[in-house]
C-alpha cells in the first residue's frame, strides 16, 4: 500500500466548514454489526439497495442508497444468521440483492431468501437443485442460480434463471443452461453475461444470445491463477475489469483487447487511471477487497470535500459514486470533478507530483491517455453554442485542472501551446491543406467557431474544416537527442501533445451565415449519438492524424480498417507497409490478446486482391507460420 496522501483544499473549499461537525458525522451511538468488520457487500442491480455481511457477527444488514443527497447511506434493516437462516457456523458462500430488497445467500450448499421489507415471509423456488453455489440478479429482476447438481459420478452445472414477479412467494425457473464439463464459474454480471475459466482462459458468455467469446489468456504469465482469485466487474456494456490476484486488467469489449494493467495496491495509479479516463474501479476493489483501504479518500479534508459536495449541491442520475466501509458503516461518495481539481502533497512533494503524473503501467497493453471517454454532452454544448453565436476565432485560451490550453490559427495551420503554472512546456503545429473556393478565389484560411475542456483537461476544437480532440501527455516526451536534432521535425514538445480523434467537416469562412448555420445542424446530428462517429473518409487527408492513428495501438485498433482502406485507394503504397507492419508486430506481441489487429488486414482484403495481391500471399504466409508454431 502507499503512503497516506494528504490533500490541501483551495481556501474557497474550507470556508464556513466546521471540522467538528465533520468528526460528529463519524460518531455512532449505535453500531449495526456491532463493531464486528464487514465481510461482504452487495449493492442492487440498479443500485438502490445494499447489503453488508459479517462473518464474526453473523448479521445482513441493509442500506437505502436512493438518498443521494446523504454521505451516510440511511440504515434499514439487520438480520441475524442464526436466528433466521439457520446456518450453524455462519459462514456465507454467495451473496445478493435485488432492487425491491430481497436478498439471497448460499450457505453451505443451501439458499435462503429473505425479504428486508418483511422478514418473516417464506420465500421458495418451484425448481429447486441441490448444490447452489452462486446466485445474483439481473437488471430485469430475474433471479439467477448456479448449481452443481451430482448424477452419480458425473458432474452437471447448471444455470437457472427465476422470474421474481410471481403472486404465491414461489419465485418460477424460466429457463436453465448446462456448462460445459470443464469449465469454471467466475460469475454472472447484471448485464446477463457469464464469465467463464478453463484452461487459463477466461471467456464472456452471453445468455440472451447464447454467443460466446475468449476475453482474455494468461498464457504469458507463469503465475497461473485459480477461479477463487478472478473477478470480474463491469461498470456497463463497454468496458470489463478483471481482478486476477493483484492484478486489475481493463477489457474493451469493442475493440477485443486488453486495455490497461493496474495494480490494486498502487493507490495513486488508480486514482490516475480513473481520474484521466472516466471509468470508475473503486467500487470493484472493494468488492472485491471489503478490507482494503483507499487511504487516501478517507482523511479529513477529503471528508470536508465530499460532505460539502453531497450536502449542499443537487445531483442527478449521472452522478457516479464510490461505496466504502468506514467504521463499520457504508458511505458514499459523489466520483466528480471536484476530485481532479484536488492538489496531493506529501512531505516529498515532488516525488509524490512525479508518481501522480506517471502513465498507467501498461506497457504489454496500451497508454492510458488513448481510450479516454468523452462525454458527448460537451460536444453537443460545443455545436449548440456554435449554433446560436457564429462567430470564428483565430486565438483562443481554456485554462483546466492542471493546465492552460492557448490555440492560434493562422496561415494553413493551427498551433497549439500547454502551459503549466504559467510555464510553456507544450507546443505542436497542425498544418492542413482543405482548400475552397470563395469569390471565385481559392482559400486554405480556416478558423476556429469554438473550443471547449473536457473533464480531465483533453480539449475539442470545432474548426471550419471539422473537429479535433486532442490529448496532453507531459511523459510522453522524446529523449534529449531527439531534442538536439535540427532536423528532427518531430520535437519533444510536439510528441506530447497526440491527436486523439479528427472528423472532417466541410465548412468555410463565409459572411453567408445561413449555409454555415444549416451544415453545422447537420453535422450536430451526426454527433448526437453516445459516441463519437467513425471518421470519414476525408479525415485522413490530415498528416498529422494519420500519424498519431498509425503510432497509437488503440487508436490504430479502432480506426485501422478505415485507414488501411483509405490508403488502398490512394494508392499510398508507405502507408499501406507501415499499418501491415504494425498490425502483425502487435499479433506476434501476443498471439491470443492481440488478434483483433488481424481484422484490420482481413476486412481490407477484397481491396487487397484488386490493387495489390501480394499482401495476400504475404499475409497468408505470415499467419500459417504462426499457427503452425508450437506456441499458438
Amino acid at each position: 500500500m502507499s503512503e497516506v496522501i494528504e490533500i490541501d483544499v483551495d481556501d474557497v473549499d474550507k470556508n464556513d466548514v466546521d471540522e467538528n461537525d465533520v468528526d460528529k458525522i463519524f460518531t455512532f451511538d449505535d453500531e449495526p454489526h456491532n463493531g464486528k468488520p464487514i465481510t461482504m457487500l452487495e449493492i442492487s442491480p440498479n443500485e438502490k439497495y445494499l447489503i453488508t455481511y459479517s462473518k464474526e457477527d453473523h448479521s445482513i444488514v441493509g442500506w437505502n442508497v436512493e438518498d443521494i443527497d446523504k454521505v451516510q447511506l440511511k440504515f434499514h434493516q439487520t438480520v441475524k444468521t442464526y436466528d433466521r437462516l439457520r446456518t450453524r457456523k455462519g459462514y456465507i458462500e454467495s451473496l445478493c440483492v435485488s432492487d425491491d430488497k430481497k436478498f439471497v445467500c448460499i450457505n453451505y450448499s443451501n439458499y435462503h431468501v429473505i425479504d428486508m421489507n418483511n422478514i418473516d415471509k417464506k420465500i421458495a423456488l418451484d425448481l429447486e437443485l441441490f448444490y447452489p453455489k452462486y446466485c445474483t440478479f439481473n437488471l430485469k429482476g430475474e433471479f439467477i442460480l448456479y448449481s452443481v447438481v451430482r448424477n452419480y459420478d458425473i458432474k452437471h452445472k447448471i444455470i437457472c434463471i427465476y422470474s421474481t414477479q410471481t403472486k404465491n412467494n414461489k419465485w418460477e425457473c424460466k429457463r436453465f443452461y448446462e456448462i460445459p464439463e470443464d469449465y469454471e464459474l467466475i460469475s454472472i454480471s447484471k448485464y446477463d453475461k457469464v464469465y467463464l475459466f478453463s484452461n487459463d482462459y477466461i471467456y464472456e458468455w452471453n445468455i440472451n444470445t447464447e454467443r460466446g467469446v475468449k476475453i482474455f489468456d494468461n498464457n504469458k504469465d507463469k503465475n497461473k491463477f485459480e477461479t477463487k482469485n478472478i473477478g470480474i466487474f463491469s461498470n456497463d456494456e463497454k468496458f470489463i475489469c478483471l481482478k486476477i490476484n493483484d492484478k486489475i486488467i481493463v477489457y474493451s469489449i469493442d475493440l477485443g483487447i486488453p486495455i490497461a494493467s493496474l495494480d490494486i495496491n498502487d493507490d495513486i495509479q488508480l486514482y490516475n487511471f480513473m481520474n484521466r479516463t472516466g471509468l470508475f474501479l473503486l467500487p470493484s476493489l472493494f468488492y472485491s477487497a471489503p478490507d482494503k483501504e483507499i487511504k487516501y479518500c478517507w482523511n479529513s479534508k477529503y471528508k470536508i470535500i465530499f460532505n460539502r459536495t453531497l450536502l449542499d449541491e443537487p445531483t442527478d442520475e449521472q452522478t457516479k459514486f464510490v461505496f466504502g466501509i468506514q467504521n463499520g458503516r457504508v458511505w458514499k461518495s459523489k466520483f466528480d470533478e471536484k476530485m481532479s481539481k484536488t492538489n496531493f502533497l506529501s512531505e516529498n512533494s515532488d516525488e509524490l507530483n512525479k508518481e501522480i503524473n506517471k502513465n498507467v503501467e501498461c506497457d504489454e497493453y496500451l497508454n492510458v491517455h488513448s481510450f479516454n471517454l468523452y462525454s458527448m454532452d460537451t460536444v453537443s454544448t460545443l455545436f449548440q453554442n456554435t449554433i446560436k453565436d457564429l462567430f470564428f476565432s483565430n486565438s483562443t485560451e481554456l485554462t483546466g485542472n492542471l493546465i492552460k490550453w492557448n490555440i492560434h490559427d493562422d496561415d494553413g495551420k493551427i498551433k497549439l501551446e500547454v502551459f503549466k503554472k504559467g510555464k510553456l512546456i507544450s507546443t505542436r503545429i497542425e498544418n492542413y491543406y482543405y482548400p475552397y473556393e470563395c469569390d471565385h478565389t481559392i482559400f486554405n484560411e480556416h478558423y476556429s467557431f469554438a473550443s471547449s475542456l473536457f473533464n480531465n483537461d483533453d480539449i475539442v476544437i470545432l474548426t471550419t474544416f471539422g473537429i479535433l480532440i486532442y490529448t496532453f501527455n507531459e511523459n510522453n516526451k522524446s529523449s534529449e537527442k531527439d531534442k538536439s536534432s535540427d532536423d528532427n521535425k518531430s520535437s519533444e514538445k510536439d510528441k506530447s501533445i497526440f491527436l486523439n480523434y479528427f472528423y472532417f467537416m466541410k465548412l468555410m469562412k463565409s459572411h453567408n451565415v445561413s449555409i454555415n448555420t444549416k451544415k453545422l445542424q447537420h453535422y450536430k446530428r451526426i454527433f448526437s449519438k453516445s459516441t463519437l462517429p467513425l471518421p470519414n473518409y476525408d479525415s485522413f487527408t490530415l498528416d498529422g492524424w494519420v500519424s498519431d492513428v498509425v503510432n497509437n495501438k488503440l487508436s490504430l485498433l479502432k480506426y485501422g480498417v478505415e485507414l488501411l482502406k483509405f490508403a488502398i485507394k490512394e494508392h499510398k503504397l508507405e502507408l499501406i507497409d507501415d499499418i501491415y507492419k504494425k498490425c502483425m508486430t502487435y499479433f506476434k506481441e501476443d498471439l491470443m490478446n492481440n488478434k483483433s489487429f488481424l481484422s484490420i488486414i482481413t476486412s481490407a482484403m477484397p481491396l487487397l486482391d484488386e490493387y495489390y495481391p501480394e499482401y495476400i500471399l504475404k499475409y497468408s504466409s505470415e499467419t500459417n507460420m504462426i499457427i503452425d508454431s508450437p506456441i499458438y
